[in-house]
């Protein structure tokens, strides 16, 4: 069998290559051969769609590879070392057989052949032999266009004019492919030798390229013989993998593939590679929730493809969403007749911009009527801040004013470093209710006051947006609240609240919501009317199209688990998160960072052992309201005396070993000016259960005992991405920015979510 293509690149039909046979034309129409042939009898032949003889342009014997020119030959010889072999001239007819080569003339044509392959040219010849004309990969592409017609109906036994049957010619094509192989394998074997006699180094210390080494291997024909690998001939049943993609084969990772497989194979291809993901609920790094009722996955599964951006067309599902902002304006205090306005979006990243964007256009506005400069906006938010509001200032040309953090403040926005900070420029305020790097609360109500008294002093009006991405879920819920004061629209200066229903909202990833006090302060220039699909919406959304049915399930769990429902499930979060904060510290190896297990008002990290045995009691009937107020979250990091002690344990190691048992905990500094300090951070969601809780600690403490015995830095080893996909943006990364990394600035440098 030999690929083909004509001089202009058109992709012919694969030829067979057969000994001459007297009836030829008889057996090509008696034989039910599957279609896409062309027969041959040597270097030239007729066409089973055209009936017509093709003139032959360039031969590659390196690739197997015949260019050719579609039309009938002007040119009736072919001369190879100035011998003519003259070429039959009509089309094929009943009298066929007489027009095609003798067998003498077959012979001659395959001497001049094997001349040719040694000598690398057709001396004297019309055939210009051209092997670097061709690259590999146009070769390669040229195998694959035409390869599903060389495997078709391989079931069936047809004799080749009782030579070879179809499934014979596939295994040719594959012997002639492992003996290219082996060619090319060992030139680059003899390479590596001559490489290595005029440099003798270390093995060891050879840098070794994975990529290589997996194709390398993958083509090492000895390899291919042993373990009679066919791939690019099986297209018969296989299990696990009944296609062409046999369990050999690559996924296809950058380039869309010629063909397609069936939908069965392609799912077990895909549900075997995502098999390398980590378990959901063991990913103890993420807010997002990953557990919902089965009755609520089925009503998800019925509405998938509904459009929340088809107002019209969908009217149950607005219905639906309005009830959702009317319930969460009613949640976080919203005056009654105050005329609330808001929307679902795809996370709380675009609520942010949106309610980032509300408070730039409002200041200029006001500006802009009071006859001043509008041409350096600020916004202040803490170092300790989620990467989406830096994107918000960078994104709409605000300066970010980031303050920083320290231990002082709990690691969250100082109100004192506000008040030096806030000028006529501040459009307002982000303030976080609840940090991811360690769950505090921000203190909104004390920032408040604090632009109040600057409104007194200045007459400057500096809202506050509160994002409050996981605390919007669990503050008007847990009966701690947010430790006594105020977050929400109960202070006149916060205009506007976002939260994210995939989080604490208890929805699968895809949800967010914003919500402003009142209508008055979305600018109305950020409000479209579209007339589209039939009907008359406003949308004052980033996106458009997006999915409908996660605004579903978070209606679904309003009404099915109601006020008491959260508050029950917050509670039980917030409970087990002070269980795994109360066993770490008691090991004595581990100190918290996060504050939520200690008694309300109690933030000092220093307790003394007496101390933190009364801290670790637990009384019965105790809630949340007992302790400080904030995430259910758990950042702990090793003690002062272990690391003194054990110098060689590093937390990364833990967060590595941890990770071998399935358990994803991230290991990372705390903002700049604190970066110094590393934690190790659990979200405790609701999916995650007491006994899963025990195990943990069970986990965490083995894992710990192993490095105090046997100190290693597997962090050492743990070098970079491990996915293709992610080794090449890497290689790119330091080859296209080597030494340009930037952080961002005044912090917020890392993604921590």
């Amino acid at each position: 069998m030999i690929e083909c293509v004509s001089a202009d690149g058109e992709v012919l039909n694969p030829f067979i290559i057969m000994k001459f046979k007297t009836q030829l034309e008889d057996w090509y129409t008696q034989s039910n051969l599957p279609g896409g042939y062309t027969i041959v009898t040597s270097d030239t032949g007729y066409t089973n769609d055209e009936i017509g003889f093709a003139w032959i342009q360039h031969f590659n014997e390196a690739s197997k590879l015949l260019k050719l020119d579609s039309k009938v030959p002007d040119y009736p010889k072919l001369q190879i070392y100035g011998e003519d072999f003259f070429l039959p001239q009509s089309s094929c007819s009943d009298t066929a057989s007489s027009q095609l080569f003798s067998s003498k003339t077959i012979e001659k044509l395959q001497h001049h052949i094997q001349v040719a392959k040694k000598g690398n040219i057709f001396q004297g010849s019309l055939v210009q032999v051209e092997l670097n004309a061709i690259r590999e990969s146009e070769i390669e592409g040229y195998y694959l266009a035409t390869k599903h017609h060389s495997t078709k109906n391989t079931h069936q036994q047809v004799q080749v004019g009782g030579i070879l049957t179809v499934r014979d010619v596939n295994r040719k094509i594959a012997q002639c492919k492992e003996e290219e192989a082996e060619k090319e394998h060992y030139k680059r074997v003899k390479h590596v030798e001559i490489a290595l006699k005029k440099n003798v180094t270390d093995p060891t210390q050879q840098e070794v390229d994975a990529n290589k080494l997996v194709e390398e291997l993958r083509s090492d024909p000895e390899r291919r013989k042993s373990e009679r690998i066919w791939t690019e001939s099986v297209s018969g049943s296989m299990i696990p993998y009944p296609t062409r993609y046999a369990s050999r084969e690559e996924i296809p990772r950058f380039k869309i593939p010629k063909e397609g497989a069936p939908a069965e194979a392609v799912r077990r291809m895909l549900r075997d590679h995502l098999d390398l993901d980590g378990i959901p609920n063991l990913n103890m790094a993420s807010f997002v929730g990953t557990y919902m009722e089965r009755e609520a996955e089925e009503l998800l599964s019925e509405n998938i493809n509904k459009n929340l951006a088809d107002a019209d067309e969908y009217p149950a599902l607005m219905e639906m969403h309005a009830h959702c902002v009317s319930m969460l304006a009613n949640l976080w205090n919203a005056q009654p007749g105050g005329n609330a306005i808001g929307s679902a979006t795809t996370g709380s990243s675009e609520a942010i911009h949106l309610g980032g964007l509300a408070m730039k256009r409002r200041w200029q506005e006001k500006r802009r009527a009071a006859g001043k400069d509008i041409s350096k906006p600020n916004i202040i938010m803490g170092a300790n801040a989620q990467v989406a509001l830096l994107k918000f200032a960078r994104y709409f040309e605000v300066e970010p004013r980031i303050l920083d953090v320290s231990e002082k403040s709990q690691y969250r926005l100082d109100p004192e470093l506000v008040k030096r900070n806030v000028d006529e420029n501040t459009i307002g305020v982000f303030v976080i209710l609840g940090s991811t790097y360690t769950g505090h609360y921000e203190p909104v109500e004390e920032i408040s006051n604090i632009l109040d008294e600057y409104q007194a002093k200045t007459g400057e009006d500096v809202p506050i947006h509160v994002d409050a991405a996981s605390g919007g879920f669990i503050a008007p819920f847990a009966f701690a609240q947010v430790g006594g004061s105020k977050w929400d629209f109960l202070l006149h200066r916060v205009k506007s609240i976002n939260t994210s229903g995939h989080k604490f909202g208890l929805v699968y990833a895809g949800l967010g919501w914003i919500i402003w006090r009142e209508r008055s302060y979305l600018p109305k220039d950020l409000i479209f009317e579209l007339h589209y699909l039939g009907g008359t919406e406003e949308t004052f959304t980033l996106n458009f199209s997006r999915p409908g049915m996660q605004v579903i399930g978070q209606y679904y769990n309003f009404i099915r688990l109601g006020f008491n429902g959260y508050r029950e499930i917050m509670e039980n979060c917030l409970a087990n998160a002070r269980l795994l904060s109360k066993a770490l510290e008691k090991t004595g190896w581990f100190v918290c960072v996060s504050d939520i297990h200690r008694k309300k008002g109690n933030f000092n990290l220093g307790q003394t052992a007496e101390e933190l045995k009364e801290l670790l009691k637990t009384v019965e009937g105790e809630t949340s309201a007992d302790y400080n107020a904030g995430l259910p979250v758990v950042a702990f990091r090793l003690s002062d005396e272990f690391q003194k002690k054990y110098p060689d344990v590093k937390q990364e190691s833990i967060s590595l070993l941890l990770r071998a048992k399935q358990y994803i905990i991230p290991n990372y500094p705390l903002p700049p000016a604190v970066d110094k300090t590393e934690i190790l951070r659990v979200v405790v969601r609701e999916s995650m259960s007491a006994d899963l809780i025990d195990r943990l600690v069970a986990d965490t403490v083995a894992v710990t005992e192993k490095l105090m015995e046997k100190p290693v830095d597997i962090a050492a080893l743990h070098t970079g991405s491990t996915s293709i996909a992610r080794r090449h943006m890497a290689a790119n990364r330091e080859a296209g920015a080597k030494g340009t990394r930037k952080h961002h600035p005044n912090g917020i440098h890392r993604s921590v979510c």
